[in-house]
This record gives C-alpha cells, sequence and structure tokens, in this order.
C-alpha cells in the first residue's frame, strides 16, 4: 500500500456532493436524502456532503452527525473538553447531558428551529487528525484512519485547499478486489 498515494484513491471534489454554507438544515437534509436514494443506499451509510462558501472553495465537511447535533444549539454552550468517544466516562456524559438540558425538546419543536439553523453553524475547519495531504502514502492514511477511528480524511493539497476526501468504502472495495484475486489464484 505505501506504493499508492492518497490521490490515487481520493474522491475529487468535483465527484462529491457540495451544500452551501448559507444552506440551511432542510436544504442539507434534503440533498443527503436524494443522493441515498439516488445510490439506493439503505441504513445508516450515507453520501458524503462538501460544504462550500459564497465563492464555492470547499471548507468543510458536513456529516450526519453534524447535522443531527446542529439540531440541538444547547451543544454551542458546552463548555469542558471536545466532547469525543476517547476517555469519557459515562458518568460525565451523563453529568453534561442534566446540566444542558440536552435533547429535552419535543421533535416537532426541534423541527420548526430547523429552518434557522445554517450548515455554517453544524461545521468547523477540519482538525489536524481529521486532514490529509493528497500526496500522503495510502498507507500512512490508512493508519492515520484506524488509530483516529475515522471513516474519512478530509484531503489537501499544499496550498491547504480541500481537493476532496479519502473514503474508507474506497479503500475497501480496492483492498476487497485485491483479496478476491488472490483467493481466485490459489492464494488463499
Amino acid at each position: 500500500m505505501k506504493d499508492y498515494k492518497v490521490k490515487d484513491f481520493m474522491m475529487k471534489n468535483d465527484e462529491l456532493l457540495i451544500v452551501r454554507e448559507d444552506a440551511n438544515i432542510y436544504e442539507a437534509a434534503s440533498i443527503l436524502e436524494q443522493a441515498r436514494q439516488d445510490r439506493g443506499i439503505v441504513g445508516f451509510h450515507s453520501p458524503a456532503l462538501l460544504v462550500a462558501d459564497a465563492t464555492g472553495r470547499v471548507v468543510a465537511k458536513l456529516s450526519l452527525l453534524n447535522l443531527v447535533a446542529g439540531l440541538e444549539p444547547k451543544y454551542s454552550r458546552v463548555e469542558g473538553p471536545k466532547v469525543t468517544r476517547f476517555g469519557l466516562t459515562t458518568e460525565y456524559l451523563e453529568s453534561i447531558y442534566r446540566q444542558y438540558g440536552l435533547w429535552q425538546d419535543s421533535l416537532e419543536s426541534i423541527c420548526r428551529r430547523a429552518g434557522a439553523i445554517l450548515v455554517r453553524d453544524l461545521v468547523t475547519r477540519p482538525e489536524e487528525s481529521e486532514v490529509v495531504h493528497e500526496d500522503e502514502s495510502l498507507s500512512f492514511a490508512v493508519h492515520q484512519m484506524a488509530a483516529g477511528s475515522q471513516h474519512n480524511l478530509v484531503v489537501e493539497n499544499t496550498k491547504g485547499e480541500i481537493t476532496g476526501l479519502l473514503r474508507l468504502d474506497d479503500i475497501y472495495s480496492k483492498i476487497h478486489d485485491l483479496l478476491e484475486t488472490c483467493r481466485l489464484a490459489g492464494n488463499g
């Protein structure tokens, strides 16, 4: 795998879904759902959705988690360590949940305010652990994904511009094809 580069496996911006940062949650959800239907996707798997600024430059990635968590505006008031799955006890998570009264509104109330929530308010510039350079080796990128439990990485060029996504699904598909070829050749 070290012979391959990220750019050999990545999906470029023009191959991915793009949503404007001034779109609201309804619009973003509609784009995602239409893509899921067009591709016959069922269940949790979802197409990637990149976020573009007013000039059309891609500035972030919108995940399903960003979209769902964005429906609870109280998350913006949560202080303390960044909420991740690493090193947080159930007690700590419960204390945040209770202290801030998260997810206490009815689904109807959440739905009514969704039109006022903009994509730009749901995303931030990707963190260093979520970004890989397009000329990096695929082997290092897979290590980065595994070590960080990432299903995809934002790909940047030397100028720091987002040029696409490296998705675990695409890497797995290639690995599966190689495994199948080896099996059929009698190596497995």
